[in-house]
């Protein structure tokens, strides 16, 4: 009994240092950050019956509730349902692809503050169309900010092709396009203005991404860049040299040879 939980903490511990090791391989720990913190809050909801939930979202009133304009992508339920689930499970896994890209690109640090800066710019937009329109509704989820990265992911792939849900080849300049579209549709069910509140921010989001915001740029991450090439520059430095050193080995055992079989030739003549 006590080899088998000796066993079981060795295999737990194994277990945590691979992934623990998968996730440095990632280099995206903000968005691996995110995407396990929303599974855990809709974990909690599950279990506590979605117990505080309203108070994380944007409604009409949420200048009462100044935190909502940060906490709202967390509050979602996805687990009281099979369809709710399944929506949560793709949004999560093309987060992890979109995102982790946008991360590598830009740098943890700039990523994480692009989330929450495009994610209370959201909120307040809906805040705001809420009130201009009265509109009597509460929001909440991860679709809003997560197009945001999309739009970014867009951006800088305009002329990629994915295959949406496995089986829809789309374009990253296209797949912007849809984009738009299910948030109009979604946002704007009863109040269809509000969906175009809901997109103002997310074309900003790509126009960022093309670097055409003026007094913003995009610029990816300098200090990555500047390693990276240093280590190519390394690379290819050893590359050469190693090249370089077999050529003289090489041209030294020619010389050595030709020396040896001329040497060989005045004997016989002799």
């Amino acid at each position: 009994m006590q080899m088998s939980q000796v066993d079981w903490g060795q295999s737990s511990m194994s277990g945590i240092a691979d992934l623990q090791s998968w996730a440095r391989k990632q280099a995206s720990p903000v968005n691996l950050g995110l995407i396990a913190s929303m599974v855990a809050v809709a974990l909690l909801f599950w279990f506590t019956r979605a117990k505080n939930l309203p108070e994380l979202l944007i409604g009409i009133e949420s200048h009462q509730r100044p935190w909502s304009f940060l906490t709202y992508p967390w509050a979602q339920m996805p687990f009281t349902d099979g369809l709710s689930l399944i929506f949560f499970v793709f949004l999560m896994m093309w987060l992890f692809m979109s995102g982790s890209f946008v991360e590598r690109e830009m740098g943890s640090v700039r990523y994480a503050g692009f989330w929450f800066v495009s994610a209370a710019l959201i909120g307040l937009v809906l805040w705001a169309g809420m009130n201009l329109l009265n509109a009597r509704v509460a929001l909440g989820g991860a679709f809003l900010p997560v197009s945001a990265v999309t739009m970014l992911w867009c951006a800088r792939n305009q002329t990629t092709t994915i295959m949406l849900y496995g089986f829809i080849p789309l374009t990253g300049k296209l797949l912007a396009v849809v984009d738009i579209i299910i948030v109009i549709l979604l946002y704007g069910n009863g109040y269809p203005l509000l969906g175009a509140f809901a997109c103002a921010p997310l074309v900003l989001a790509y126009f960022y991404g093309l670097d055409k915001l003026p007094g913003l740029s995009y610029a990816g991450a300098p200090k990555q860049a500047v390693q990276a090439t240093r280590a190519q520059a390394r690379y290819g430095e050893k590359y050469y040299d190693d090249v370089k050193k077999r050529e003289q080995e090489r041209d030294e055992r020619e010389r050595l040879r030709k020396l040896f079989e001329g040497s060989g030739n005045e004997d016989d003549k002799r």
